[in-house]
């Protein structure tokens, strides 16, 4: 049986109809009026699991906006990416601790970062149907990972996430002073030397990328340390089935972020070599010097196709930005707040 909005498929068909329609009334309450991004998130996971999809699509054009309404820690921008808020400053703990199981002892230190502002990240990872509306002719999509537009948007090089910050930007109307890379050349960009202090769209520090998908835990996973929950939270190698599945499937961690472990492996800003782990102090801009197109940069969360070790909270990678593609790797935004 498939659990649907906390409760089996099967017993949700046994309530009364009465009894569904006050549910959905709750869930579609919850999404306008909760001022938390996590109960935001888990009243959208139950509208999709309860079959209202399309409620979910015209709630999110009724609600979007480009000012985030005073007490509210989420925002649903005018181009329809929902992003959770975090009031700076924060203190985000990152790396793991010795005794935690899989460790990868050479990049895991544990550290303090302090992010000294307030900043905001997508709740779902960037999709095909919202990047092919920046490059409608896409030469990966369709494929056979991803069946569907609302599939984690994959084989997107960093350069290529960094053009679609740049003219989801522009889309919004932000000046361009405040955007976030440069244009070396076609198909190549950098990040511009205040990019942390810009309001235009970027990628996430590996910093705020961690305290979000932790939300709030010191676990391996968001969850927890209970490989039994993995399924609910993560799409990995033992129920992904081979594919991409669609973006806030599963349940949301308690910060309302959804896919953070598993589904499609996300860059960050951030360059990274092996054995390079954080450094404690500031989060501050990265920007190696001279340029190099093809420079390493942290992916975190791990994918679809791997077992839930490499799924953990910790766990660093390095893709190359320039030359390394794969449909199991994406992106999710982030951006600086005033």
């Amino acid at each position: 049986m498939r659990t649907l909005g906390g409760i089996e498929q099967t017993d949700r068909q046994k309530l009364s109809p009465s009894l569904r329609d006050s549910c959905v009334a709750a869930f579609e309450s919850a999404f306008r009026t909760e001022p938390d991004s996590g109960a935001h998130s888990a009243a959208e996971w139950g509208l999709r699991s309860w079959g209202h999809g399309d409620k979910v699509r015209t709630l999110k054009n009724e609600l979007a906006s480009k000012e985030v309404p005073p007490g509210r820690n989420w925002i649903i921008s005018p181009s329809g990416h929902t992003m959770a808020i975090f009031r700076g400053p924060i203190e985000s703990r990152v790396g793991s601790p010795p005794d935690e199981p899989n460790r990868d002892a050479s990049d895991e230190e544990q550290v303090t970062r302090l992010i000294d502002r307030t900043f905001a990240v997508g709740t779902t990872e960037v999709t095909f149907e919202q990047f092919l509306k920046f490059e409608p002719d896409f030469r990966h999509y369709p494929n056979s990972y991803a069946p569907s537009p609302d599939c984690p948007a994959g084989a997107i090089t960093w350069h290529k996430a960094a053009e679609y910050c740049n003219w989801l930007s522009q889309e919004e109307g932000l000046p361009e002073d405040q955007w976030c890379y440069e244009e070396i050349r076609k198909y190549e960009m950098n990040p511009v030397s205040d990019y942390l202090s810009r309001t235009g769209y970027r990628l996430p520090s590996e910093a705020e990328w961690e305290y979000a998908c932790r939300a709030g835990s010191a676990a391996a996973y968001s969850w927890g340390n209970a490989r039994a929950l993995a399924n609910r939270f993560s799409w990995n190698i033992d129920n992904s089935k081979g594919q991409i599945w669609p973006v806030g499937s599963l349940c949301p961690n308690r910060f309302g972020l959804f896919d953070m472990h598993g589904s499609v492996a996300e860059f960050s800003q951030d360059p990274s070599d092996e054995d390079s782990p954080p450094i404690a102090g500031a989060d501050v801009e990265l920007i190696p010097d001279p340029y190099e197109h093809d420079i390493k940069r942290a992916e975190r969360g791990g994918s679809a196709s791997e077992g839930i070790n490499f799924l953990r909270s910790a766990n660093r990678r390095q893709a190359k930005s320039y030359s390394s593609t794969s449909f199991l790797r994406g992106f999710r935004l982030a951006r600086t707040l005033r």
